[in-house]
């Protein structure tokens, strides 16, 4: 129904919906397309997030292994450093120690030495006219 003014040429006529072509049957064009059907084609063709996580996971894990291996590799190694530095001191202390006790040994002797030519001199000196007799005596004992 269109309307029209009263001394006026105009006219508004409703907007036809149609085609300009021939009219079709578009919802039994509809059922040609099987959604259910691609929507399986394209799920097919997506990434597995499962394996993907499980792959990421498999990688941090073994990055942490690598820290950890590394961590210990270290440790390891200076610990053996250590050892090593702490017997090579304890070993150079007991040459200090046994050169020490080898120097008092011999300020000992070399002491025992001088008070044996001390007495000796001073018992010729003592045995004055009996000297070859204590001079005997001391060879005997030497």
């Amino acid at each position: 129904m269109a309307a029209t003014f009263r001394g006026s040429s105009v006219s508004f006529d409703p907007v036809s919906l149609q085609s300009a072509g021939a009219a079709g049957n578009y919802a039994a064009a509809g059922g040609v397309v099987d959604v259910g059907a691609n929507f399986g084609a394209v799920a097919s063709f997506r990434p597995d997030f499962d394996a993907l996580s499980a792959e990421v996971m498999k990688n941090k894990a073994m990055i942490n292994v690598a820290g950890i291996e590394g961590a210990a590799n270290t440790v390891s190694a200076g610990v053996g450093a250590f050892g090593q530095a702490k017997g090579q001191l304890f070993q150079a202390q007991a040459y200090e120690n046994a050169a020490e006790e080898a120097k008092n040994a011999q300020k000992s002797a070399a002491g025992i030495g001088a008070l044996g030519g001390v007495l000796s001199t001073g018992l010729s000196l003592l045995a004055g006219p009996a000297a070859p007799a204590v001079n005997g005596a001391l060879s005997v004992l030497g």
